[in-house]
């Protein structure tokens, strides 16, 4: 397990079981990915106010070299949007 951080877009989410989401995103230095937010849809540590489309963010999720699929662990929104600068 390879822990990243980033920035990042929200593009996408999609409800996933009772508490979590798949969430599709843009980021700088990895292009698109999707990550397993598990338990987004509760009260989580290190997701701060929910995961909303097309903000910027600061995440951290752990690369899963054997499926398409990374998990989410922080998300925080920023201030500034200057990605695509």
């Amino acid at each position: 397990m390879d822990f990243s951080k980033t920035d990042a877009i929200t593009l996408r989410r999609i409800d996933y079981k009772d508490s979590s989401q798949i969430v599709t995103l843009y980021t700088r230095d990895y292009g698109k990915i999707q990550t397993l937010a598990k338990g987004v849809k509760r009260s989580v540590k290190g997701i701060s106010g929910g995961i909303d489309l097309l903000t910027y963010n600061q995440i951290v999720f752990i690369r899963r070299s054997r499926s398409s699929l990374n998990i989410l662990t922080e998300w925080a929104l920023r201030d500034n949007f200057h990605l695509l600068r």
